[in-house]
């Protein structure tokens, strides 16, 4: 079974939707015990190869955009963004984002599961 959320996704320009996307991202760092965040063009298939197999809970779609730029900025703003916050969590994220987003693609999410 997968659960993926996507019924308040920002769209835009980085710029634009960077605060509303941090403020999302801080209710997930404040009620979760795991927490990892991510870009995809394709969540459904991102989900079923790794995540529902390794426990989490559950996807959600925070942001999505046409451009691969914004994207990557992003992914890589909001992991600095929760690794120096003060919540209980910190994000299991390995690298610092934005590494796996190629230029091709006509749509990008950025996600965060939780567990």
């Amino acid at each position: 079974m997968s659960y993926i959320e996507g019924d308040r996704i920002v769209l835009g320009n980085f710029d634009d939707a960077f605060p509303s996307v941090k403020r999302r991202l801080n209710g997930f760092l404040a009620r979760y015990d795991r927490i990892k965040i991510g870009a995809t063009t394709d969540p459904l298939t991102r989900w079923r190869r790794g995540y529902e197999r390794d426990g989490w809970s559950k996807m959600v779609i925070l942001y999505q955009s046409q451009w691969a730029g914004s994207t990557r900025k992003m992914e890589r703003e909001l992991i600095s963004y929760a690794r120096g916050t003060k919540f209980r969590v910190q994000p299991e994220n390995i690298l610092a984002g934005g590494e796996t987003i190629k230029d091709d693609m006509s749509q990008y999410f950025i996600y965060v599961v939780v567990g």
